[in-house]
């Protein structure tokens, strides 16, 4: 051979094969052949076969060592950790995974007992583990809690152990996979928190119960503490509730903390939550208002994170739920922020609801109060149309034609009284459908004043009253407005002064020229209206208390409507024992009024 064996291919190896074993039969063929010829070819042959199956040695090492390594890859870098304990616990081999979840190096870990090593508070579940596993003689499945090492916090590691047994029967290891399921237990809770705020949030159409059951389903499942700002009737935060998971905290802070609104007009985050509708996360700290702080010390220096979530329904933000986490193994993340949009759109929903159902109810006690209203304030004319009527038709004959021309005139004031009721509830409806009709046309001021006037004077005859007007020289003398609507106004303001002003009282309307507009008070001498009942003079249905006021409590609530579809303003002032005093306004026309 020219070459050496160890230079050759294995195809080339191959064919030295074939050739030497060609040779050797030959020379077996030809038994005049020397014995040594013949055992050199021999020789040879064996040695080509011999270094064949060196090489397949070698190829086969080679497969095996990266077969090794890919196990080694494997094992080291697998999505779970897995570890071999002996009987007693102690960890024999753990892998990458492994080690990292125990926040250890692995050769730290390896000779050390698990218990140890996972800074276990308890070794009794573990060996109780293994002994179920070395009793059962099958896999073992047992959750354990473990802390997070330098994160903090605790996670949930599910151990699912198989028995090694050896020649005797005795458990000699057990091969350990730890399977970190913190995020599939953390999910878990969090539907099972939100199944419970939906079963809790149904329980009830209270609206003060839907918020206090928000912040008990928050803390302490979600905050260690809770604020619920709720938008109020004048469009400010108004602070309805502060829950601190910490009864002491809660004892000596929350009251301060529920007297802290958010402060108006400054950006803080849940001003902020309010406007856009989308919520805020920070790892810093709120102060007592739900601002970020620069001094921690009024909310507590231990508030590590916090997020604020918007309550919304049907695209409306009715308020804003601010969530802080004091413990220190506690740190907001996005599934965090998740769990507490999806907990506040519930709320949300849930509040609406409530919030509809108060209105039904509302509207309920409405109907029930007009038809009452109604019933009532439509008998007493019906009921002197049918008397009268009725005496007409069986005394007709001996009847004085004045008598009988009084008589109709009294049932047509009866029926013209019906009539305005009907108008009234009419005017209702149309208000509440957005549907009022105004139809404004240049009218001099001077004609509505004398009319209504004059109505007013009528009316007050029969009580002596004084009925006067106070013009003040600068007033204008033409405005831009629905004469049959004003003329409504007047009637309502200055029948209310008639109706309620004691015999023999004074009536003043007073006309000036304010800031662009043309104001109109109607000034009495009557009762005057309780400071409790101010506030709601100009509610539907409304009816003072104090003043022996009758009616379904309508005009005043039309007026209104009325004065604002003009784009003017209408309120009063009153003092109980000495007089009210109406006043709306209408808006002057571009081109201005002498």
């Amino acid at each position: 051979m020219t070459r050496a064996l160890e230079e050759m291919s294995k195809e080339e190896l191959v064919r030295e094969l074939e050739k030497q074993q060609t040779a050797a039969r030959r020379s077996a063929a030809r038994r005049a052949e020397p014995n040594l010829e013949r055992l050199l070819h021999e020789l040879e042959v064996h040695q080509v076969e011999l270094e064949m199956q060196n090489r397949e040695l070698r190829e086969a090492h080679g497969r095996l060592e990266e077969a090794m390594i890919r196990y080694a890859d494997l094992y080291d870098f697998a999505p779970v950790g897995y570890c071999t304990l002996d009987a007693a616990g102690t960890i024999r081999e753990i892998n990458l995974t492994g080690a990292a979840l125990l926040g250890a190096p692995r050769l730290e870990l390896e000779g050390r007992p698990f218990a140890s090593a996972a800074r276990l508070r308890e070794s009794g579940p573990l060996h109780a583990h293994l002994r179920r596993c070395t009793q059962e003689k099958t896999r073992v499945t047992t959750e354990l809690r473990l802390p997070r090492g330098k994160r903090g916090g605790r996670c949930v590691v599910q151990l699912v152990t198989d028995p090694v047994f050896g020649n005797h029967g005795e458990a000699t290891t057990f091969r350990t996979m730890l399977v970190d399921i913190s995020e599939l237990k953390a999910l878990q809770g969090q539907l099972e928190l939100l199944s419970h705020a939906g079963e809790a949030l149904a329980s009830s159409l209270a609206y003060t119960t839907m918020l206090d059951i928000v912040v008990r389903l928050a803390v302490p499942a979600v905050a260690d503490l809770c604020i619920v700002d709720v938008l109020g009737e004048e469009g400010e935060l108004e602070r309805h509730a502060v829950v601190f998971a910490d009864a002491d905290k809660q004892k000596v802070q929350s009251d301060r903390l529920k007297s802290s609104p958010p402060a108006s007009g400054r950006q803080t985050p849940q001003a902020q939550v309010m406007a856009t509708g989308e919520p805020m996360m920070r790892s810093a700290p709120l102060d007592a208002r739900g601002e970020p702080m620069a001094d921690e010390g009024r909310m507590g220096r231990s508030v590590h994170s916090w997020m604020v979530v918007p309550l919304i329904a049907h695209g409306r933000t009715l308020g804003v739920l601010t969530l802080a986490a004091i413990a220190p193994d506690r740190r907001y993340t996005a599934s965090d922020l998740r769990l507490a949009r999806d907990l506040a759109t519930r709320a949300g929903l849930a509040m609406d609801n409530a919030r509809l159902y108060a209105a039904a109810h509302a509207a309920i006690a409405a109907r029930d109060a007009i038809l009452a209203a109604v019933s009532h304030d439509l008998r007493n004319p019906l009921g002197g149309i049918v008397m009268r009527v009725q005496h007409l038709i069986e005394e007709l004959s001996e009847i004085p034609p004045e008598a009988i021309r009084n008589t109709l005139m009294r049932i047509g004031g009866s029926a013209e009284q019906m009539n305005r009721l009907i108008d009234d509830l009419v005017d209702a409806v149309n208000i509440d459908a957005g549907k009022l009709s105004l139809d404004k046309s240049p009218q001099q001021v001077t004609p509505l004043v004398r009319e209504a006037l004059d109505a007013a004077r009528e009316q007050g005859a029969h009580k002596s009253l004084r009925v006067d007007i106070d013009w003040h020289p600068d007033a204008p003398l033409e405005i831009d407005c629905d004469r049959i609507r004003i003329q409504q106004v007047f009637a309502n303001l200055l029948g209310n002064a008639v109706k309620f002003t004691p015999d023999e009282g004074t009536i003043v309307l007073v006309v000036e020229h304010g800031e662009r507009e043309l104001v109109f008070s109607v000034v009495d001498s009557g009762p005057g209206i309780a400071p409790a009942d101010l506030p709601h003079v100009f509610e539907r249905f409304f009816q003072g208390r104090k003043t022996g006021r009758t009616g379904m409590g309508l005009g005043l609530s039309i007026a209104k409507a009325i004065v604002e579809g003009h784009g003017g303003r209408i309120w009063v002032e009153s003092q109980v024992g000495v007089g009210s005093t109406f006043v709306f306004t209408l808006p002057l026309p571009d081109r201005g009024c002498a």
